[in-house]
């Protein structure tokens, strides 16, 4: 490999599930773990990088071998901070402070915690593999697809009900909190889109799962013993 990688972790301490300096837990285990086990197993990355605002959360990811350099700036210690300004101070600081700037940036969000063995590489590789500057995780679907206008009311966003679900273009849900890759090039220019934006399809059955809601908890807590067994 010849490509610089470092992967970023962004985590707040402002986000509620850290309220009151809490580590939240899933299943037995600290949720930070999942993400951070995750990013250490692959064989393609330089380094391992958190950037948060909490000293206590620095402290927490560095006692499972990470890196935590920095704390961000009061103007970035909320949960609402663009996730891409998190990105550009985490690599200014890099270049400014230690003279350090990867080619690559991978984003892993720990409300993502089910991350199979050889994932992260698997995708780093088909990235790397592409013509690309950037890419995203994301899931196929061909469900019909609404939102509400004003008054709420309720419009199809692209076929109608009527269309046989074999004959509708797929849709993609962007899964980049479970992983995304882009060049240092576009992180900096504020965005993890760039001009050859690529979609990687996952099939896998962990994928979707995802924290942030009440839902996604109680689904991971189920199934948390089950990956942990897998893995």
């Amino acid at each position: 490999m010849n490509s610089s990688i470092v992967v970023l972790i962004p985590i707040s301490g402002a986000d509620p599930e850290f309220s009151e300096g809490q580590i939240p837990y899933l299943h037995d285990r600290p949720l930070i773990e999942y993400t951070i086990r995750a990013a250490q197993e692959s064989t393609l990355i330089e380094r391992v990088i958190v950037s948060t605002d909490s000293e206590h959360i620095a402290e927490t990811c560095r006692g499972y071998g990470v890196e935590a350099p920095f704390l961000r700036p009061q103007e970035l210690a909320n949960p609402t901070a663009p996730i891409t300004e998190v990105l550009r101070h985490a690599l200014k600081w890099l270049q400014e402070k230690e003279n350090y700037s990867p080619e690559w940036v991978v984003m892993l969000l720990i409300t993502y915690p089910f991350r199979p063995k050889g994932f992260v590489d698997d995708f780093i590789q088909t990235v790397l593999s592409q013509d690309l500057d950037s890419a995203f995780a994301a899931v196929k679907e061909r469900h019909s697809h609404w939102f509400l206008r004003e008054h709420n009311q309720p419009e199809l966003v692209a076929f109608g009900s009527d269309t046989a679900k074999a004959q509708k273009r797929p849709f993609f849900r962007e899964l980049s909190g479970l992983i995304s890759m882009a060049t240092r090039e576009v992180v900096l220019s504020g965005s993890l889109y760039g001009q050859k934006l690529g979609i990687i399809p996952t099939q896998d059955i962990w994928a979707v799962i995802n924290v942030h809601d009440r839902i996604g908890q109680q689904l991971a807590e189920l199934l948390a013993p089950q990956f942990l067994l897998s893995n």
